[in-house]
């Protein structure tokens, strides 16, 4: 049986456009761990290689371990910075992928104290 949607269903584009946001912030994030987490697994399991074969002392090993932690860190909180998608950018997406004329982008960037409640409830 099909349901019909009604106006209740519905979530507000706000919400949309923000919870794309959220989303689109945790891929960067998991992109960004898959990227930087294996060379820093290495560098740490050679340390522990080399620390366990007697060729460095625990010093050098900790601060190793230590050092490939931070840069693994400095990394994901780098790239997580300069990609970081704006309200613009995902409403820019929405309206792309559902040919709604610049409507979210609209929403998105307008101030609903900016303008008469009409209009904004007419974009909405």
């Amino acid at each position: 049986m099909q349901r019909k949607s009604d106006q209740g269903d519905r979530e507000s584009p706000e919400k949309l456009i923000n919870g794309l946001v959220v989303r689109l912030r945790n891929h960067i994030l998991w992109d960004s761990v898959s990227v930087f987490l294996p060379p820093v697994l290495v560098a740490i399991y050679l340390a522990a290689y080399l620390y366990h074969g007697g060729w460095i002392t625990l010093a050098v090993f900790l601060v190793s371990t230590f050092t490939a932690a931070g840069l693994l860190l400095a990394g994901l909180v780098m790239r997580r910075r300069l990609s970081s998608p704006s309200l613009r950018s995902a409403a820019r997406l929405v309206d792309e992928h559902t040919g709604a004329k610049d409507r979210f982008v609209t929403l998105a960037t307008l101030e609903p104290s900016a303008c008469s409640p009409l209009f904004f409830g007419r974009v909405r």
